[in-house]
């Protein structure tokens, strides 16, 4: 049986009107750390060999801060341009995949 690559969609569109920031929840810090860098930890822990980042409208925010320290498989990032909801993100970051067959 041929060995499969894992690729993973991470759905980063969240902004920090919640938080009451205008900085992106998934750079927000944990412990030092953007939330992101933890997600991005656990993916190389399970194995995943790459990732499309779906970010909202602050994506160059995200993408800047997440590429300061990068994982160890390719990020490709999309945006989301208009909050559509998750399964909207989800299908826009399909599109980040290069060899994607469904």
């Amino acid at each position: 049986m041929a060995e499969r690559s894992l690729s993973a969609l991470v759905v980063a569109t969240g902004s920090g009107a919640d938080m009451r920031s205008e900085r992106p929840k998934s750079i927000h810090l944990l412990c030092g750390r953007p939330m992101m860098s933890y997600v991005l930890e656990s993916l190389r822990r399970a194995g995943v060999t790459q990732a499309v980042v779906v970010t909202g409208p602050s994506g160059d925010w995200v993408s800047k801060r997440v590429l300061e320290e990068p994982p160890p498989f390719p990020l490709q990032f999309v945006e989301q341009r208009f909050d559509r909801g998750t399964a909207d993100a989800a299908l826009i970051g399909l599109t980040g995949f290069d060899d994607f067959d469904d």
